[in-house]
């Protein structure tokens, strides 16, 4: 098992009793933060808030833009829709 030569036995055990028969997802290296798609994102994001952390270094923490920390923060939706301008 290769999960258990790169984590240790230790650790595999701890996650298959945690997570066993459940699928998950390992971004691939180079991806941004993978909490950002974590579905728990914006209640950690308001926790860190709440112990102090400002905007600028929840953004450098999430791999956001200090704008969408703040949409985050008030409950903006997760994904918007790109508005291009229209032809006439």
């Amino acid at each position: 098992m290769w999960l258990c030569a790169v984590l240790g036995p230790k650790l595999v055990k701890e996650y298959q009793r945690k997570f066993g028969g459940q699928k998950i997802w390992i971004p691939k290296k180079g991806t941004a933060l993978p909490c950002r798609y974590c579905p728990h994102r914006e209640r950690h994001l308001r926790l860190l808030r709440r112990r102090g952390w400002s905007a600028q270094r929840l953004a450098r923490r999430f791999d956001l833009t200090v704008k969408r920390v703040y949409e985050l923060l008030q409950g903006a939706p997760q994904f918007r829709p790109r508005r291009f301008p229209s032809r006439a």
